[in-house]
């Protein structure tokens, strides 16, 4: 049984001031990362990849009160406060060791236009 998995991508999609995004966390499909590390400028992004990997994991709670992501919270500021269309993220996973991409697992979530939620991996 596989209790690890690999970090493979990230694929975001009208989430918060994201409106259309793909991060692979490797350099080729078997080079894959034991450490990774997020940087760049405030402002710049960082907490939205961790909050976007987070609700897709969770949902619209991440945890502490303070810090919990409400659905306006997630509409980008374009949107006006109002949902415009359908948001998701998306997560690829691997299991750690000797497993190819035909093992990926995919996490999906979405919060479509009409408000509705789904979730599939």
């Amino acid at each position: 049984m596989v209790d690890r998995y690999n970090l493979i991508s990230l694929r975001v999609h009208n989430f918060m001031g994201v409106e259309q995004s793909e991060i692979k966390f490797t350099d080729q499909e078997k080079n894959l990362r034991k450490v990774m590390t997020i940087t760049g400028h405030q402002g710049g992004g960082k907490s939205t990849i961790i909050f976007a990997i987070q609700w897709c994991a969770y949902g619209t709670s991440i945890g502490a009160t303070s810090r919990r992501l409400s659905r306006t919270r997630l509409y980008p500021g374009k949107w006006g406060g109002k949902q415009l269309g359908d948001i998701s993220v998306t997560i690829r996973l691997r299991p750690v060791g000797d497993y190819g991409p035909d093992s990926d697992i995919f996490c999906k979530r979405v919060l479509h236009e009409d408000g509705a939620v789904s979730y599939t991996h």
